[in-house]
């Protein structure tokens, strides 16, 4: 039981590192690491899977596929991306959710 603990002791300051499993206090501190912010009323599961995944999302944010791939990593699931819509600049892209996806 004694190592038990002491196991415990030694091993904390390394799950820390884990954005999916650390204390809030913590992660708020990787989130700055990551240029992440957290939006009003935003579940703590959801920001910590953006900072979780922050460098992949990152990477893939330049492709219809790479959003796609970036909301499952967040888990909203299906979402519809539309292009190049008239009367629109054509580098912005509308993102279509239930309100279920994101409630």
């Amino acid at each position: 039981r004694f190592w038990a603990e002491v196991y415990g002791w030694v091993t904390w300051p390394l799950n820390q590192f884990d954005p999916l499993t650390c204390t809030p206090a913590l992660l708020n501190l990787l989130a700055y690491d990551r240029d992440i912010s957290r939006f009003d009323g935003e579940p703590l599961e959801l920001f910590r899977r953006r900072v979780a995944y922050a460098f992949m999302n990152a990477r893939d944010a330049g492709s219809v596929e790479g959003f796609i791939s970036i909301f499952e990593r967040l888990g909203i699931g299906y979402v519809e991306l539309l292009e190049r819509q008239p009367g629109i600049d054509w580098d912005v892209i509308q993102v279509r959710v239930t309100d279920s996806q994101i409630a």
